[in-house]
């Protein structure tokens, strides 16, 4: 980054990276007072991140006179450069620079920015690509360890095991084997690992509201946006955010439900998560169907 400031003339600059849901996955800065919240979110000078990721190409723009404060916010910053980091189609960040030595930034400055956006776009995707790779070669081995458990353990170890594995898998904070009751329509909770999982085991949760009782009766599996809005609220102090819901299916058993869940204000989940997810989530339909058959709950 600090070659990039240097090689535009500039006194500091950023390179933001985001999410496909907008939050910043990575910030690097040189000489600037940026942070990046809790939430994700960089409140950058002169909103030139929004700026270039709402119209990606290359945006300048001046403030004359402001080093000395005329807008108070942005004392700082009298011109600023910003070029979008895009593999393709897909932008991935913003890269920008402030306040060029000689004023304002020029075609020769955008187009230096340029080749430096260039090289972090590539850099960022290869190493998207290679956490991609680890992420996946991590699943299809505790894929093969639960697999192994579901023939040499109990059905009640094995499932254990199965929330335990996809709790770190998928980063998320609550991850809970649910089943429906035919006769009641409440929740028992048959397998928990995170959030309040002490409190939790074996627990009868209410009837879930109309909202909730739909997801729970679809038949592929979803992104929920906030737990908590659809009716899902089963933390007992806590809040979930971010969620998936996998349904499984399995002879002479309760519907059972799988939710995996982050806390409120957590990153969401991706459809990557969801594809890989719904896919381990075959184990625990095997364990199911192999289990002992009990009367429905």
């Amino acid at each position: 980054m600090t070659a990039a400031v240097d090689a535009g003339g500039a006194d500091s600059g950023a390179l933001a990276l985001f999410s496909p849901k907008g939050a910043v996955t990575n910030f690097v800065s040189v000489g600037r007072p940026e942070q990046v919240d809790t939430t994700g979110t960089l409140d950058s000078p002169l909103g030139i991140v929004d700026l270039v990721l709402d119209n990606p190409r290359p945006i300048r723009l001046s403030v004359p006179g402001n080093a000395s404060g005329s807008v108070p916010e942005l004392r700082t910053v009298e011109s600023i450069l910003g070029v979008p980091v895009a593999v393709g189609d897909e932008v991935l960040g913003c890269l920008y620079l402030c306040n060029h030595e000689s004023g304002l930034f020029s075609d020769r400055d955008e187009r230096i920015l340029e080749e430096w956006a260039l090289a972090a776009a590539l850099a960022a995707d290869h190493g998207r690509v290679l956490a991609e790779v680890r992420r996946r070669r991590d699943w299809t081995a505790i894929s093969a360890e639960v697999a192994s458990a579901l023939v040499t353990s109990t059905d009640s170890e094995a499932m254990d095991l199965f929330t335990d594995r996809l709790l770190g898998l998928t980063g998320a904070d609550f991850v809970a084997l649910l089943q429906v009751s035919q006769v009641t329509g409440s929740l028992v909770v048959s397998a928990v690992r995170g959030l309040e999982e002490e409190d939790l085991d074996a627990a009868v949760l209410a009837v879930p509201g109309t909202r909730a009782r739909g997801i729970f009766e679809g038949r592929h599996p979803i992104l929920i946006d906030d737990c908590v809005e659809v009716g899902l609220s089963i933390l007992r102090e806590g809040a979930l955010g971010p969620g998936m819901v996998i349904p499984l299916t399995a002879p002479s058993r309760a519907v059972s439900i799988l939710l995996v869940a982050r806390s409120s204000g957590a990153p969401p989940f991706g459809g990557t998560d969801l594809e890989m997810t719904a896919d381990f989530a075959e184990l625990a339909t095997v364990a199911l169907a192999l289990a002992t058959p009990h009367a429905a709950l």
